[in-house]
């Protein structure tokens, strides 16, 4: 739970308070809580307790007391409901469930084992013990205040001990933190029933506001502690007095020139026409000023947009010539390309007739070798023939001859 997810409660007082000992044995219905606190003293030595309604008791030394606890005091608290009365757990866990509360993780242990162990005479109990150790106190010569119980205990019983939070223990630490050789200035103002409300006050010409609250154990009225020739001294003021005698004001502008307003209004005006003359003095040459500059911007800015141009200009004619630059180019390559392409198809078309004519050539070649071919076996036999005419008439020859030269 965040801190600033939470609130105090308001101040309120009892309707009625009286003494209940005279209706003690009166027929009233069950109670639906009871809360019973009992100390019992283990100390060597007498003590007493000095509650916040200025109760206080002595509790003289206790044997048994010393014989159970060995120098010890218990105060043993029990918080008693009915069973429909419901135990919320939520608080247990509220702003400080990060630190190391002790009470409350005990307290937790107490809730946990009263309804373990059930009813008792139709009750559910609750049982916490606090042990304070006999040195704490005797270090004390004005006792010791336990805020978990809300009560003083002092064993030294003839000193004479305020609770911190009764009307006089608040009264005594209004001058407690104030060192004697100081000064001290308090206004308090008690207005339980909000008659007068907030007010504020002028220190060395620093306005200051105090705000009101509504505490019951005091009389309503404006309450001053100060430091006077005697000590400390406090005096209280009804609400009719407290504003003129303690030079209160109802405003922040009032207490800022003590309540004079109409001088503070002349004071403020005047001094507001002459800031208001300032300001049209520092506007007009501000104004002037934003003139030069502007001005001194359009300079700027006619020499920027001429340079520009003339960039611009020398841009375009550039851009042109090497528009020029790049279409010569294109021309001479084009026509490279085309002579290119002439002289690749004239040698094409070359190389297309000298293929031809090796074509025609060696047709012309197998045909001649085809002819011979096909006459040859035609002039084998020719030979043959004639080859064998002349073997034939070379025998006849030689026979003639042999007969010539038989005869």
């Amino acid at each position: 739970m965040a801190l600033n997810s939470t609130a105090l409660p308001a101040i309120g007082k009892a309707k009625t308070i009286r003494s209940a000992s005279a209706l003690r044995y009166d027929k009233v219905p069950p109670e639906d809580v009871r809360i019973e606190t009992t100390f019992l003293n283990g100390f060597r030595v007498p003590i007493k307790l000095i509650f916040r309604n200025g109760l206080t008791l002595h509790i003289p030394v206790n044997p048994a007391g010393m014989m159970h606890l060995q120098g010890q005091l218990q105060v043993r608290k029990d918080y008693r409901h009915r069973p429909y009365v419901k135990n919320d757990m939520k608080p247990l866990f509220d702003v400080t469930a990060n630190s190391a509360d002790i009470e409350k993780a005990e307290l937790s242990k107490a809730i946990e084992a009263g309804v373990r162990l059930g009813n008792l005479n139709g009750m559910v109990s609750t049982l916490m013990d606090y042990l304070i150790d006999v040195e704490t106190l005797i270090r004390a010569r004005t006792g010791i205040y336990i805020p978990e119980l809300d009560v003083v205990i002092s064993s030294h019983v003839e000193v004479e001990t305020f609770h911190p939070h009764s009307k006089a223990g608040e009264t005594m630490a209004a001058y407690q933190d104030v060192p004697e050789n100081n000064f001290n200035y308090r206004i308090e103002i008690i207005d339980p029933d909000d008659k007068i409300g907030y007010r504020f006050i002028n220190v060395a010409g620093k306005v200051y506001r105090i705000n009101a609250n509504k505490r019951v154990d005091k009389l309503p009225g404006v309450y001053l502690y100060s430091t006077c020739a005697d000590g400390a001294c406090e005096q209280m003021y009804n609400f009719t007095d407290a504003d003129a005698a303690l030079k209160m004001f109802r405003t922040a502008d009032e207490a800022s020139v003590y309540g004079d307003l109409a001088d503070e209004r002349k004071r403020m005006h005047q001094e507001k026409q002459h800031e208001l003359e300032q300001v049209a003095h520092a506007n007009k040459i501000e104004a002037m000023e934003i003139a030069i500059a502007h001005e001194r911007e359009k300079a700027k800015f006619r020499e920027e947009h001429e340079r520009l141009s003339g960039d611009f200009k020398l841009a375009s004619l550039e851009r042109d010539r090497q528009k020029a630059e790049i279409d010569h180019l294109r021309d001479v390559v084009k026509h490279h390309m085309e002579l290119n392409a002439i002289r690749e198809k004239e040698k094409y078309e070359q190389r297309s007739h000298e293929r031809k004519d090796r074509y025609d050539e060696r047709s012309s070649s197998r045909k001649d070798y085809t002819e011979y071919v096909k006459y040859l076996p035609i002039a084998l036999i020719g030979i043959g023939l004639i080859a064998a005419k002349i073997a034939e008439h070379s025998k006849t020859v030689a026979t003639v001859a042999a007969v010539a030269a038989m005869v």
